[in-house]
């Protein structure tokens, strides 16, 4: 098994149990979330957010080489796993903007 120094360093020691991550850009900052493979069948997806300002060296040398290791890490599955992952992803998205928009039109009704 490769070792991934970088994920070791941010504390991400099981490196088997990461799923998948995302990247948000902002404006003078990116946030990278890791994902992790449920271990104890709670409820949530077990993640975890790092902050990295832009024009530093956490930024322009540490987060190109842990994304290198995210990437030999969720590459590896099949195009039917990450399949099934966006499928997922997609389905809670569904049913966080469903519950949102039932919230806001209660709101509605109730200031009407």
């Amino acid at each position: 098994m490769p070792d991934f120094q970088n994920l070791a360093a941010m504390g991400l020691t099981d490196s088997t149990r990461i799923s998948h991550y995302r990247l948000a850009e902002k404006e003078s900052e990116t946030t990278l979330k890791i994902y992790l493979n449920d271990e104890e069948n709670l409820p949530h997806q077990e993640s975890h957010s790092y902050t990295f300002q832009h024009n530093t060296d956490a930024h322009s040398v540490q987060l190109p080489k842990i994304l290198s290791e995210l990437d030999t890490l969720t590459l590896a599955g099949s195009s039917e796993d990450k399949q099934q992952l966006l499928i997922d992803e997609l389905e809670k998205l569904e049913q966080v903007m469903s519950a949102k928009i039932s919230e806001l039109k209660d709101d509605l009704k109730r200031i009407a």
